[in-house]
């Protein structure tokens, strides 16, 4: 009866159990399949897109940044004509024919004339011009009639023989003048690498670039990649050009099609590249997509094989883990006879599905064999006890999974929302900010509870908006974010932002930020955050003050006098300026060190300020220079006056941790606009001025004359000695250790160049170099220099140790300075990854895209890269996420300044970031174990400074090359 009953028992509703979970999983994975496909199409034809834009906008940079050359090099023409018909005007009392060539070839120059003011031709350095007089109603005939005494023409054909030049002219007083010729082919020389058609060549080497040209302002073909297209125009597309524009992507137009030549599909980009003076032109970019849909279609590919593997997946699951097991279970229950063996249970299979089951029936069967033999009497009641058994037992069995089951299911959901409930708190007190809600409907708004903690006032129930965003922030507040909403509610763009000033017991900056959400295209919802950015504009605002002032003195810095001086200069007014330089401060830094020095500094600035020189500006120019700026005042005996009071108040005694100094100054004076109206020229007058009394005697002012040309005579001596340097090894390297903080050993050296038999300071004769193009061959030399000692190192066992050397701006434009670098590497079987070349944020100062590819070229040779001077200047955290360096090398200046106790954290989160972006810090300019304790404590990697070695020569190297400073200190 036990197996009869059970044998008409349908084992599994395949279609609850199988059929039914295995269709939804089936929809459900093809569903996300779908939707990642169209996701990920969407992202690659968006990243197209963006790259194309960013491609376009770089050309249009590129072309802009030509015509601005371009101009300045006509600029540049036009002076250097007017200079040389100076020096030959200057000359005219020993003018001759020789002369005149003399004077040409030194100038680089075509043609030079002499002539009367009767237009006869006295000297000239062109054969067919001797003896020549001008005709009447000629460009010459016209000056020299007129009241002008220089005139500049533009290119056109000299008058004897049609040849294309540009002239120039310039009278002396007896009206003789002086016509100065330079030829249309030199000119062409120097702006063949401005043109655009070289722009789009370079451009077309880009793999995905299909086609490109530009369009001036009436659509006509300025380049093309198609050379035979240049000069045919598009006018027809004008119209509807400019009626896209208007709704265009970051100001481009952009266009999917198809060629109809190849049938090959392309992103078109129409960009326009706009110039200062409102002239208009466009850019056109053809890109081409057959690789991005190839990658879609594979990608549809690999969804399609992911779907059946997931679906396989769980058909094999559902039959190992619930058929056959329940198949077994119902095999072994039929296998039951109580009346003819109690001995009989149902297998145990470990881990089993229904083992609990299992071990259940068999307990029922032991309790049954117990109690047999007091049933045995009475058949009918043991029947009947078997039936209810066997029907209470699955009626429990069923209730025992079911009630399991959903006990389990409800408390993996309230885990799951604990944890989630968590994460918000977590996220909301951690950066200080509140939820709220705009019901479009009602236009009421909600904020979360977090919101009091804030503003101090409790908002937790939905409210009118405009009231309440008046009754918390005010009325002008609530007037600019009514106007930020309802733009944002009619158009949609965007997210709404808004920053709104709260006022109670502080004054607090929040920011109001959100996106709308949207049901069948209806805005039904804004939902956003509310948060505290008050520190972070604090910080803002200590940025903007440290950008124009001194951190030392407290004074302004150099750029906001400049600023200051320039607002000056360009509403006519009129003043002084006094450059103030301490004499020999230079000794009491070598002797007592910069921190004592930097003391000094501060008194000094005290005792500036305490002069109340009426209308005036003081500032720390740089180093121990000091400039006042006097506005409104040109009276030389009130600035004299000033310049006397000075000196006198330096000549004071300066009391310093206990030491008594005695502090001289140089002054240079120059008054505006008298002696100039351009800041930068400016400065150098007082430059000059100063110098002149640096060089005799120091301790007293001058102001500038036009006569002061000491200084300039000093460059051109010290740039003659270079030369002579350069061609007779008169240069040579020293080499100052990099020292492992934790270790204490040389990790590598810095090479430094000095001149062998001549004691001129690298901060004077490297700015003359570069200022000369000296610097090409002085940075081969130190690079060669360099990858030898390396390998003369190598040679005599010594290794594992890096060489850094230095690269200057200028040495950007020695365009074969990679293959040399290669080929040195090469010759002298140094691995590049032994040299590692130091740059400065300077390298970015006019253009990013030429260094940025020259460093990127480097590197991939394998030669490492380091950030140096960090900290000065226009030093920015911005720069290391794209700059392709291994190392930073950390400033004096940073040690001097945040190694004091209360800015410590400064300097660990400087270098605990650098080492977030996989950068190496070095840090330079140490000097005192206490400095070396704290970057050690820090994680600073490296450090470069006199507490360890000054820069040393070769053979000192070698001694300590293995040395460990830690050992002995």
């Amino acid at each position: 009866m036990w197996k009869s009953r059970y044998s008409r028992e349908k084992i599994v509703d395949k279609y609850k159990l199988i059929y039914i979970p295995l269709i939804i999983s089936i929809v459900a994975i093809m569903l996300m399949s779908i939707l990642g496909y169209y996701i990920s199409k969407s992202m690659l034809i968006d990243q197209v897109k963006s790259s194309g834009i960013k491609l376009a906008d770089q050309v249009s940079r590129q072309v802009k940044g030509n015509n601005a050359s371009l101009r300045a090099m006509e600029s540049a023409l036009d002076e250097k004509i007017e200079i040389s018909s100076q020096i030959v005007i200057a000359e005219r009392e020993n003018l001759s024919e020789e002369k005149l060539l003399e004077i040409q070839e030194q100038l680089g120059l075509d043609e030079i004339h002499w002539i009367r003011r009767n237009g006869e031709t006295i000297y000239s350095t062109h054969d067919g011009y001797k003896d020549w007089t001008v005709p009447e109603n000629h460009p010459l005939d016209l000056f020299s009639k007129s009241e002008e005494r220089f005139m500049v023409e533009k290119i056109r054909p000299d008058a004897e023989y049609g040849i294309l030049t540009k002239y120039g002219a310039m009278k002396d007083e007896d009206g003789n003048y002086v016509q100065i010729g330079i030829r249309a082919e030199s000119i062409r020389e120097l702006t063949n690498k401005f043109d655009y058609q070289r722009i789009l060549t370079d451009l077309e080497r880009e793999d995905s670039i299909e086609y490109a040209y530009i369009l001036d302002e009436s659509f006509k073909v300025l380049a093309d990649t198609d050379a035979e297209a240049v000069g045919t125009g598009y006018s027809g597309e004008k119209a509807v050009l400019e009626k896209q524009e208007k709704s265009a992507v970051s100001g481009a137009v952009l266009n999917e099609k198809t060629l109809a030549s190849t049938g090959e599909k392309i992103m078109e980009i129409v960009y326009p590249i706009e110039f200062d003076d409102g002239y208009k032109e466009h850019i056109v970019l053809g890109i081409s997509m057959e690789e991005v849909y190839r990658s879609i279609e594979r990608m549809l590919q690999y969804s399609v094989m992911v779907t059946a593997v997931m679906v396989g997946l769980i058909l094999w699951t559902q039959n190992k883990n619930i058929i056959v097991p329940v198949k077994n279970l119902h095999d072994n229950i039929h296998r039951i006879d109580l009346e003819s063996d109690l001995s009989y249970r149902l297998p145990v299979t470990e881990g089993d599905t229904f083992q609990g089951i299992t071990h259940s029936i068999n307990a029922i069967l032991e309790e049954s064999s117990d109690y047999f033999s007091e049933l045995e009497d009475s058949k009918r009641e043991i029947s009947e006890s078997k039936e209810i058994i066997s029907s209470a037992y699955q009626q429990l069995s069923a209730s025992e999974e079911e009630l399991r089951a959903q006990y389990d299911e409800i408390q993996d959901y309230t885990e799951k929302l604990e944890e989630l409930k968590r994460k918000y708190e977590i996220a909301i007190e951690g950066t200080n900010s509140a939820v709220w809600e705009i019901d479009m409907e009602d236009e009421t708004i909600y904020f979360s509870k977090e919101f009091s903690n804030i503003v101090g006032k409790r908002v937790e129930k939905k409210e009118s908006l405009e009231e309440t965003i008046d009754d918390i922030f005010g009325e002008s507040a609530r007037k600019q974010f009514m106007q930020e909403y309802e733009l944002y509610k009619s158009t949609g763009i965007g997210e709404l932002y808004v920053q709104l000033d709260y006022e109670d017991l502080e004054k607090k900056k929040l920011l109001l930020q959100g996106k709308g959400l949207y049901k069948d295209e209806m805005l039904k919802s804004i939902s956003g955050i509310v948060i505290d950015v008050t520190k972070l504009k604090e910080q803002e605002e200590y940025i903007e003050y440290l950008a124009y002032h001194d951190f030392l003195t407290g004074l302004p810095n150099r750029r906001s006098l400049m600023k200051e001086l320039d607002y000056e200069l360009g509403y006519g007014k009129r003043g002084a300026l006094i450059l103030l330089d301490l004499d020999n401060f230079k000794e009491i830094n070598d002797t007592m060190g910069h921190i004592y020095g930097d003391k000094i500094l501060r008194k000094i600035a005290e005792k500036l300020a305490e002069l109340n020189i009426e209308n005036s500006t003081i500032s720390r120019f740089g180093g121990d220079e000091f400039l006042v700026m006097i506005s409104e005042e040109t009276d030389i005996g009130r600035i004299s006056e000033y310049a006397d009071g000075i000196i006198d108040i330096l000549k004071r005694e300066i009391a310093v941790s206990g030491e008594a100094e005695f502090i001289s100054c140089s002054m240079g004076i120059t008054l505006y606009p008298i002696d100039g109206d351009d800041s930068g020229q400016l400065i150098m007058n007082a430059d000059m001025a100063m110098y002149s009394v640096k060089n005799n005697g120091k301790s007293n002012y001058a102001f500038f004359d036009k006569d002061m040309v000491a200084q300039v005579q000093e460059k051109v001596d010290i740039e003659k000695q270079l030369r002579d340097s350069v061609e007779n090894d008169g240069f040579k390297l020293l080499y100052q250790p990099q020292v492992d903080v934790e270790s204490g050993e040389i990790s590598g050296f810095e090479a430094l160049i000095r001149l062998k038999d001549r004691f001129i300071s690298p901060g004077v004769f490297i700015p003359i170099a570069e200022e000369t193009d000296l610097i090409h061959e002085l940075g081969r030399f130190v690079t060669e220099e360099a990858i030898r000692q390396l390998q003369e190192w190598k040679s005599r066992g010594l290794e594992g140790k890096t060489v850094a050397i230095n690269f200057s701006a200028k040495q950007l434009k020695d365009e074969g300075y990679l293959e040399f670098l290669k080929d040195r590497l090469e010759h002298y079987g140094v691995a590049p990854s032994e040299l590692e070349i130091e740059i400065t944020e300077s390298v970015f100062l006019e253009k990013k895209d030429q260094p940025l590819k020259f460093l990127e070229e480097v590197r991939s040779m394998g030669v490492r890269i380091a950030l140096d001077d960090f900290g000065t200047g226009y030093s920015s955290l911005s720069y290391l996420t794209f700059l392709p360096v291994n190392k930073i090398k950390l400033d004096k200046s940073l040690s001097d300044r945040f190694l004091e106790l209360e800015n410590i954290g400064v300097m660990d989160s400087l270098i605990s970031l650098a080492h977030s972006l996989n950068l190496e810090v070095i840090a330079e300019g140490v000097e005192y174990m206490e400095q070396y304790k704290k970057l050690k404590v820090g994680k600073c990697d490296r450090i470069q400074g006199y507490l360890f070695s000054k820069p040393l020569e070769k053979e000192d190297a070698e001694l300590i090359y293995n040395k460990s400073f830690l050992n002995e200190n």
